[in-house]
């Protein structure tokens, strides 16, 4: 039945992540002070006095790793990856609170929708000819954006009343630093792996075992993995991937601007 594991199983795709990291801090001195009871009962006086010194640093590192789902589910054409070490290893690679299994599973279901008439020349569709919307589009590419932002700030500071003065105030001291991390990822359907053989060569082709249940139809487009047209298509796989989020990342760029 339709899963991830079968789909990785028997779809190869790569891809890469981008990995931001944009954190602001501030801290800053903010003294204040009242001086009251002065002059006299017809004339009383009193005086404020305010000041402030801040500062602001601002840091943000971009990162780009690429990604071979096939050494997700281990087969006859590669090994599973090393799981990560302790103490991150839980055994749930994909999952966690980004949701990734979600974006994933919904992304494959919605991409069998794709009409695979409109997509001729197109790498995830190779020899269907050269007319249509070229190669910068791929049925069952996935792409994601998935951020999230964390605030902290403090501020205190102490408060004398004497007989004239009151201050420095409770806002004498205040620091705060804006985090937000965000991932984008595009991944890309390639080929089909070693444990299915091709027994048809013409388009769309036929494979032993039949491909799962659940299995996208646009599937049946993708060349063996062994072939050399997949090698080819790996490497423009991962240069489109870096095309999209790079342009992912420039427009969030404009819209923060």
């Amino acid at each position: 039945m339709f899963n991830l594991k079968n789909i990785f199983s028997t779809i190869a795709y790569v891809g890469e992540m981008s990995v931001t990291l944009d954190a602001t801090e501030r801290s800053g001195v903010s003294p204040s002070a009242h001086f009251f009871g002065w002059g006299s009962d017809a004339r009383p006086l009193s005086v404020d006095a305010e000041a402030s010194l801040s500062g602001v640093g601002h840091r943000e590192s971009t990162t780009y790793h690429s990604v071979d789902f096939e050494r997700l589910v281990q087969g006859e054409d590669v090994p599973a990856a090393r799981p990560p070490a302790a103490p991150c290893r839980t055994g749930t690679e994909l999952s966690g609170p980004l949701k990734i299994v979600e974006i994933l599973q919904a992304g494959l279901v919605a991409s069998d929708m794709n009409d695979i008439s409109v997509w001729p020349g197109n790498a995830s569709n190779p020899g269907a000819g050269k007319g249509g919307v070229g190669d910068r589009y791929s049925a069952g590419q996935i792409h994601a954006v998935v951020d999230f932002t964390t605030v902290s700030s403090i501020s205190g500071g102490p408060t004398w009343s004497l007989r004239h003065f009151e201050g420095p105030g409770k806002g004498l001291l205040n620091a705060s630093r804006v985090a937000k991390h965000q991932l984008i990822f595009t991944f890309i359907p390639i080929c089909i792996r070693n444990k299915y053989q091709r027994i048809k060569a013409t388009l769309p082709h036929e494979y032993e075992p039949k491909l799962p249940r659940g299995t996208p139809r646009w599937a049946n487009y993708l060349p063996p993995c062994g072939t050399a047209r997949a090698a080819e298509t790996r490497a423009v796989a991962l240069g489109r991937a870096h095309d999209v989020n790079v342009m992912e990342r420039s427009r969030e760029l404009r819209i923060l601007q």
